[in-house]
């Protein structure tokens, strides 16, 4: 049983539902990014799965003044490539949901100018852009003439 469940079943009265936090990197699916911040109202744990390498249900823990303690409310963070950003996914989510969706869907040989265009957009996420993606040349890699050399060399099998 996980750790989440096990908070879940030790702690109903703190916890008011559980909130979809998905990993906010250049790498994680446009689908994903889509749910982010998505909740479920209810005590128990989530019996969705979901691929640990894009998202965990995290949580909603009860405010204090729904547990009857006068007392000032923080904002909620996460961790996320840039460092901390508020639990919404601030501005860094529009970007990766932007990025995904020129990697997704947008044909190959016009990526390289829809990138640049979403790098003169968020300025401060473009180093994001620059380590998940190379431009490519509209071409496919060919092999050296020397590498197609050595495999008819080798026997058959």
């Amino acid at each position: 049983m996980s750790s989440m469940k096990d908070l879940a079943k030790q702690n109903p009265g703190l916890i008011s539902g559980w909130r979809l936090s998905v990993t906010l990197q250049p790498g994680t699916p446009l689908k994903w990014l889509l749910r982010h911040g998505e909740v479920k109202q209810a005590a128990g744990y989530p019996s969705e799965e979901i691929p640990a390498s894009f998202a965990v249900w995290m949580p909603i823990v009860k405010t204090w003044a729904e547990l009857g303690i006068p007392r000032n409310e923080s904002s909620p963070t996460m961790a996320s490539a840039v460092g901390q950003i508020s639990v919404d996914g601030g501005d860094l989510l529009p970007f990766l949901i932007k990025y995904r969706s020129i990697v997704e869907l947008v044909p190959l040989s016009n990526q390289g100018r829809h990138l640049r265009r979403l790098k003169t957009e968020y300025p401060e996420f473009s180093h994001l852009v620059e380590q998940a993606y190379r431009p490519a040349t509209g071409k496919l890699k060919r092999f050296p003439a020397t590498y197609k050399r050595h495999l008819r060399r080798l026997p058959k099998r």
